[in-house]
């Protein structure tokens, strides 16, 4: 096994994949590992380059495709630039008889973020801040597929094809590095077909889909050892690009998945704005990672079968957080 990719998915139940990244020194190869090629050998590939996908579930491993070729979304380009392992070549030396070259020799991590839309729109404009990117060592490269003046259809209407803006890869000593810079430098404005998400009659499943993202994106990144409240206080910048809903309302993700958090630990939540929250949150900061991370699956788990707090009764306009949740 040369790598493996972290994915990160969101518009459930769509599962559109929207970001990964790969870390020549990720802890988890070794886990995973020795089930794709279980996987491999029961379906009998025995020769070329093959792409696995695993979830792993309370746990648990569990097998979702086997395919038998170099992975998608410009995983390879990462594997390369994480470890200098080339998959293409290997695959090419492979068909032509020649042992492939599978030596690692580079030791970093490098993510990609695939640029959605909140939601179905019109592209207004695509920017790019050269003047910070232009410094910016960790940017490896953007590419546009749309623009402006395109439009850009979601699922279910649409897939990624009809939906995705672009890409842009970022590279760093560590996930938590790349990881962090993703969300640097690159914005893509889209005209709604509706001004006020509020409006729509499915806002709340939306609002609790990207519940759901966020919890997985924080159960991810602690394992980076990134603090909890970091991670919960950047939701709203992340909201239009991985959680799926406009920035305004990315603050009523942040306390439906903080207000989760707390009852898992056994606190009451009280308003999802008001202080029990940011009391509740300062004292889990205060636990151990390990138990911070066992916190997280339980309050996902929760949120699967609980009724939104936020979104009952949604104000005309997203409320201001209770003092101590802001940055």
């Amino acid at each position: 096994m040369v790598a493996v990719t972290r994915k990160t998915v969101g518009m459930p139940p769509f599962f559109e994949e929207l970001a990964h990244v790969v870390d020549a020194h990720d802890p988890l190869l070794a886990d995973v590992a020795p089930a794709a090629v279980a996987a491999l050998d029961a379906v009998g590939v025995t020769d070329g380059v093959s792409h696995v996908e695993i979830r792993i579930v309370d746990g648990r491993r569990r097998l979702i495709e086997v395919n038998a070729r170099i992975a998608g979304d410009m995983i390879g380009h990462l594997v390369h630039l994480a470890t200098a392992v080339d998959l293409a070549r290997a695959a090419a030396d492979i068909a032509c008889g020649t042992l492939p070259d599978l030596t690692p020799t580079r030791s970093e991590a490098v993510a990609i973020r695939l640029i959605y839309p909140a939601y179905s729109g019109t592209l207004t404009e695509r920017h790019l801040d050269s003047e910070f990117t232009d410094s910016a060592d960790w940017l490896e490269r953007v590419t546009f597929h749309r623009d402006a003046g395109d439009q850009l259809v979601l699922p279910p209407d649409g897939d990624m094809f009809s939906a995705r803006i672009g890409y842009l890869i970022t590279t760093g000593p560590s996930a938590k590095v790349a990881r962090g810079a993703l969300h640097r430098g690159v914005s893509a404005p889209v005209r709604p077909g509706h001004p006020r998400l509020d409006h729509l009659p499915d806002f709340r499943d939306r609002l609790h889909s990207a519940t759901l993202t966020l919890l997985d994106i924080v159960a991810d990144c602690l394992n980076d050892d990134v603090p909890l409240t970091e991670i919960l206080d950047g939701a709203r910048d992340h909201a239009e690009h991985m959680l799926g809903v406009p920035s305004t309302y990315g603050v009523l993700v942040e306390a439906e998945a903080a207000a989760q958090i707390v009852q898992a630990a056994g606190l009451d939540a009280g308003s999802p704005f008001g202080p029990a929250i940011a009391q509740g949150l300062a004292g889990i900061a205060q636990l151990p990672f390990q138990q911070q991370q066992q916190l997280v699956p339980a309050a996902r788990r929760y949120a699967i079968t609980a009724p939104s707090r936020s979104a009952t009764g949604l104000p005309a306009s997203p409320p201001r957080p209770a003092s101590g949740r802001t940055r």
